[in-house]
């Protein structure tokens, strides 16, 4: 509602809260990548800034210049932020993320043309779950995990986005003429 009347107004609507990141997945600087403390404080409170994919890539290939290859706990940590940036554009309130599974719920329920859109859109199996919440599942292993979610999560967003407008140059159909009044 609050984004509906920000956008009647004209207004940037505030920005969605992160979801609530649970996992069970190792994701760390290790001290043989990071050896400094207080540049590995520094890089974690900058990964915790970061906003968007792009100021993430950048930090990526900041690690990567001054540190080498990434070891597997630091791709986790930067792929965990990654689809927790991800999550927060969309109407993801949790999002569980284990070595097999990710489950992620959402705000509110998809409408039908969404789960429609969605399910075409991916080549891999999502499942949905219903109750006190509703959600949606993804498996793999590993980093397969990972990508599957993170396709998923950029799924739903086009799945989910208002239709686009009309451009310039298509013919918009007349509206239907308004039903004469019949008096009682």
């Amino acid at each position: 509602l609050e984004e509906a009347v920000a956008q009647l107004k004209g207004e940037e609507a505030a920005a969605r809260p992160e979801p609530r990141l649970t996992t069970d997945w190792s994701a760390f600087l290790a001290d043989d990548y990071v050896p400094d403390e207080h540049e590995k404080l520094d890089l974690y409170r900058r990964l915790a800034d970061t906003r968007s994919a792009g100021e993430l890539d950048d930090l990526t290939l900041e690690l990567l210049d001054r540190f080498g290859q990434l070891p597997p706990p630091a791709v986790a940590l930067v792929e965990l932020r990654r689809l927790r940036l991800l999550a927060a554009n969309q109407s993801v309130e949790s999002l569980r993320v284990f070595q097999r599974v990710t489950e992620m719920t959402l705000f509110q329920p998809l409408q039908p043309a969404a789960i429609r859109a969605l399910v075409g859109m991916l080549p891999f199996q999502v499942e949905f779950f219903t109750g006190r919440e509703f959600g949606l599942r993804v498996r793999g292993e590993g980093l397969v995990l990972l990508n599957r979610t993170r396709e998923l999560l950029e799924a739903l967003a086009f799945a989910t986005a208002p239709p686009a407008p009309p451009s310039a140059g298509a013919r918009v159909p007349p509206a239907p003429p308004p039903a004469p009044d019949r008096a009682p």
